[in-house]
């Protein structure tokens, strides 16, 4: 589900640990035995990884030592972690099977689906703050507005082998994807889609391109690295922003639920710390989110890996 390249920050990667025959097999799986059997032998292939392949752990331990603070034995650490890397699972067969069998298997609900058309058609644009929630692509391929285009950002690592679900029909995905690793990071790009009228999807617990383009906040308790484009492009015509989270609720099911509406007056100073207080109103309702599904955010990257000056001038 991570998509950012390992150049942005650090050496963090996010290709799969897994082999490209081994996603094959799944594939093939799905397609001729089922969604269920898929799933059935994920749960081997999970704990075998979580057993015998030490990177499982570093990938998990910068979340989950933050979502379960003080649970360090050993047999509590195995269980959350072989929880999570299962619910992945789950998520990515999904998402396979969304492409390889057809969406008609799986009921999308948008919850306030009346809203956010609503807020298109104030025609300030409108700004979808997602995070690496439950299988957002194929939850995101519901969404559709009148008179409006989507559009996502959203990077993919050229090593990648875990397929997107529309290029298993090689199908046309029902959003365009603007590349953040393009010329100035896709701002122009962005921009134009918001003085369009039309809706820009963003991640908001993830950064791309510059990592100087950051604001540090509190977290589930520590100091992380957020981005700070979603406030800086709201902000350029008064975009709203619709923070959207979705998770699965059962075997071919999603929902998509919208918690707040964040509003960034127009020609707001571009100092970082003006945008602070509207990226704790979207980190204050994905705490809210992991308290609620905390299998269900899918962020390996460490965002808690924040200088000690950097934290200390954003706190």
């Amino acid at each position: 589900m991570d998509h950012q390249d390992k150049n942005t920050v650090g050496n963090w990667t996010s290709r799969s640990i897994g082999k490209a025959w081994q996603h094959r097999f799944f594939y093939v799986l799905i397609r001729y035995a089922g969604l269920r059997v898929a799933c059935f032998c994920m749960y081997f292939v999970v704990l075998w990884y979580i057993l015998f392949y030490p990177p499982v752990h570093a990938k998990c331990r910068p979340y989950l030592s933050r979502r379960f603070p003080g649970r360090h034995r050993l047999l509590r650490r195995f269980i959350h972690e072989y929880r999570w890397i299962t619910s992945l699972g789950k998520t990515l067969i999904d998402r396979a099977a969304f492409g390889i069998l057809g969406p008609d298997r799986f009921q999308i609900e948008v919850a306030q689906s009346t809203t956010l058309q609503q807020l298109v058609d104030q025609g300030k644009g409108l700004i979808l703050l997602n995070a690496h929630t439950g299988c957002w692509q194929i939850a995101f391929s519901a969404l559709q507005f009148k008179r409006a285009r989507v559009h996502i950002v959203m990077h993919r690592n050229p090593n990648d082998i875990d397929k997107h679900y529309f290029e298993h029909n090689s199908s046309e995905p029902p959003f365009e994807i603007i590349d953040p690793q393009g010329y100035l990071g896709g701002v122009l790009q962005m921009a134009a889609i918001l003085q369009a009228g039309d809706v820009l999807g963003l991640m908001g617990d993830r950064i791309f391109g510059d990592p100087q383009n950051a604001i540090t906040l509190d977290f589930l308790g520590h100091p992380a690295s957020m981005p700070a484009a979603p406030y800086r492009l709201a902000a350029m015509r008064g975009s709203p922003i619709a923070i959207l989270f979705s998770h699965r609720t059962g075997h071919c099911r999603y929902r998509i639920q919208m918690p707040a509406v964040i509003n960034v007056p127009a020609a707001l100073e571009r100092d970082p710390q003006a945008w602070l207080p509207y990226a704790k109103e979207f980190v204050r309702h994905l705490t809210e989110f992991t308290k609620n599904h905390p299998f269900e955010l899918y962020n390996f990257f460490n965002m808690w890996d924040v200088a000690p000056q950097t934290a200390a001038e954003n706190s």
